[in-house]
């Protein structure tokens, strides 16, 4: 089976501001979502499964922190004018990033 974690993260949110590029306890908040994917990620290549992470983002900051780790590798998808305003559904990024990510691992 193949598996897909995104991480959708737009610049300009209007809720928490720069929420995604935030550290918490020193550590940018969004390594810890990278932790987890990594932890998921590597027992599902053990089980035999296809597994890949992404990030869809118009946010060249927070694009940058994702690069800096080196637990997981992450596409780095740029996310197009169209998907980047605040009342796109979180699942229209989703399916970008799903047909995008399809392409780049020739997988479906």
């Amino acid at each position: 089976m193949n598996y897909l974690f995104t991480i959708c993260g737009r610049a300009g949110s209007k809720g928490l501001k720069s929420k995604n590029i935030s550290d918490f306890d020193g550590i940018p908040l969004v390594y810890y979502t990278v932790g987890i994917m990594s932890k998921v990620i590597e027992r599902l290549k053990a089980e035999g499964h296809s597994a890949h992470a992404v990030l869809s983002t118009d946010s060249l900051e927070l694009a940058n922190i994702i690069s800096r780790q080196n637990v997981l590798e992450i596409l780095f998808l740029k996310r197009s004018e169209e998907l980047s305003g605040d009342r796109v559904a979180k699942v229209t990024v989703i399916k970008d990033a799903l047909i995008r990510a399809e392409k780049n691992y020739d997988c479906k």
